[in-house]
């Protein structure tokens, strides 16, 4: 998380282009982590927010590769986007039990 703060500090000697592609290197290690994280502890958060970072790396990576154009705060509706649904992961959590499976 801290790493991909930095990236506001890179404008000087990074391209666009270059910051959403480390922001979305990012997101694929946030994904990756959530991901194995959830396929051992079955915690409901990290199953909801591994695929979420990783969906949000997919789309970072077609940005910085010009797949596809949202406009100039594209990048910014991603992340922040990806953040929304990453923080919401908590509240199934309330509703359905911590863990997958088990009972409340």
């Amino acid at each position: 998380m801290g790493l991909l703060f930095a990236l506001n500090f890179t404008t000087d000697f990074l391209s666009p282009y270059a910051q959403i592609g480390i922001a979305a290197l990012l997101f694929a290690w946030m994904g990756s982590a959530c991901t194995l994280n959830a396929m051992r502890c079955r915690r409901l958060h990290c199953i909801i927010a591994g695929p979420a970072f990783l969906i949000g790396a997919a789309l970072l990576a077609l940005i910085a590769n010009d797949g596809v154009n949202f406009g100039q705060d594209g990048p910014n509706f991603v992340i922040w986007g990806t953040f929304a649904i990453v923080a919401l992961s908590f509240v199934p959590e309330r509703i359905f039990g911590r863990y997958a499976g088990a009972s409340s």
